[in-house]
């Protein structure tokens, strides 16, 4: 039997200790009844996995010494990060973050394109959404024994995601209006790369001069073929593609 995994920031850690705050600790304590003497594994989301010998637990908090440390194997051997006009309703998103956590993303990230519908005003609004979601992941990633985390992120347009991947071996826009460019030609066609940047529109799609945007900053625009699908699902199923056909997945 596995011991129980326990995603912990690495602030949290420190030398040889452990310490374990909030619904953790009181998943600890409460549902899983464990006590000092007890022992857990600790992920810092960046790749290192800590055997921890449990030396005192309430429900606040529980606190741990480190018996060995391990560094897990990546997730994936190519970077894959997708950004999805943030969709109306947050069991869409949800369904994004767990899902992109699940297939292996490094990161997930929204933003608010032309013909988004929901937008965000104000900081503590923003901080708040994006708190939600990296809980979303890091019980995603605890569910399918991922090792690290993928980042989550909120950027405010368009332009500003372009931007933002500027630093990407590829850049992958899907468009519906797109006919002659297909994501398998891409991928075939794109040689040795190791960080891709994913960009899905809204449910009303692109406007022509966000596509055009993209293209002359050097992103491909592609088509997923002859059906529409939906915002929330298009870039699990483009990302999924990628990494099959990458070896990742399959």
């Amino acid at each position: 039997m596995h011991a129980r995994r326990f995603f912990v920031k690495p602030e949290n850690i420190r030398d040889d200790q452990v310490l374990i705050r909030g619904q953790d600790a009181l998943h600890i304590s409460e549902s899983l009844r464990l006590r000092a003497g007890d022992t857990i594994s600790v992920l810092d989301g960046e790749g290192m996995l800590y055997d921890v010998v449990l030396e005192s637990v309430s429900h606040q908090s529980a606190r741990g010494k480190v018996q060995r440390v391990h560094e897990c194997e990546s997730d994936t051997n190519v970077r894959i990060a997708l950004f999805n006009a943030l969709p109306k309703g947050a069991e869409k998103a949800k369904f994004i973050l767990r899902r992109g956590t699940e297939i292996g993303l490094t990161e997930i990230g929204f933003f608010s394109a032309a013909r988004s519908v929901p937008r965000i005003r104000g900081s503590e609004r923003h901080a708040a959404k994006v708190d939600r979601w990296k809980r979303i992941v890091t019980d995603a990633a605890k569910q399918c024994r991922r090792a690290t985390l993928p980042k989550v992120s909120l950027l405010a347009g368009f332009p500003e995601v372009i931007d933002y991947c500027d630093g990407s071996d590829l850049i992958l826009v899907a468009w519906e209006d797109e006919i002659r460019t297909r994501l398998r030609e891409v991928m075939k066609n794109a040689g040795n790369v190791e960080r891709i940047a994913v960009v899905i529109g809204p449910e009303g799609g692109f406007k022509k001069a966000e596509v055009e945007l993209a293209e002359q900053r050097g992103a491909t625009v592609f088509s997923m073929g002859k059906r529409i699908l939906r915002s929330e699902f298009a870039g699990i199923v483009a990302a999924t593609m990628i990494l099959y056909d990458l070896g990742e997945l399959g």
